[in-house]
């Protein structure tokens, strides 16, 4: 989209992939939303879901939208993982309109490979949702989906996280 207002971009499947959300804002509201993305195709469904459904509403309205309900309009409530990039995108792109650096900028290491899950949005998906097993990061974040070999880090990290509490 040439005319966006703002963009929110976030790594995708690998490295070099990206998934970018414009918007076109006037006044206060969302007049138009669109995406691109450049690698992992899984996240086209919620993309698509998302720009429809941000059409018309006050960032009041946008702001508050949660991955439950984007999980919930995508039929993936059980599954709220499929719905984070799409998510994450918004969340950047509201933090460009506010003149702030994206909360999803690298991260930290990379823990899963397969989906290309680095270490913070691991922690921060255990503390905003109060993850407690590897299942519910799986569910979240889609680490531990692919090959498995990253359990044992997550197992360490779920750990780290109980015990900072």
């Amino acid at each position: 989209m040439p005319d966006a207002t703002v963009k929110g971009v976030v790594e995708g499947r690998r490295a070099e992939e990206l998934l970018t959300l414009y918007l076109k804002i006037s006044e206060d509201r969302v007049v138009d939303a669109s995406f691109t993305n450049t690698g992992d195709r899984q996240a086209d469904p919620s993309c698509s879901v998302l720009t429809t459904l941000l059409k018309g509403k006050t960032l009041a309205e946008v702001s508050a939208l949660t991955v439950e309900e984007l999980a919930a309009r995508l039929e993936s409530a059980d599954n709220p993982g499929t719905v984070t990039p799409a998510h994450e995108a918004l969340r950047a792109a509201l933090s460009a309109l506010r003149g702030e650096p994206s909360p999803f900028e690298r991260e930290g290491r990379l823990i899963c490979h397969c989906f290309h899950v680095r270490e913070g949005r691991i922690r921060r998906y255990i503390r905003e949702h109060d993850l407690r097993t590897v299942d519910q990061v799986r569910s979240w974040t889609r680490a531990c989906t692919g090959c498995r070999s990253c359990r044992p880090d997550v197992e360490v990290i779920l750990e780290q996280e109980r015990d900072r509490i």
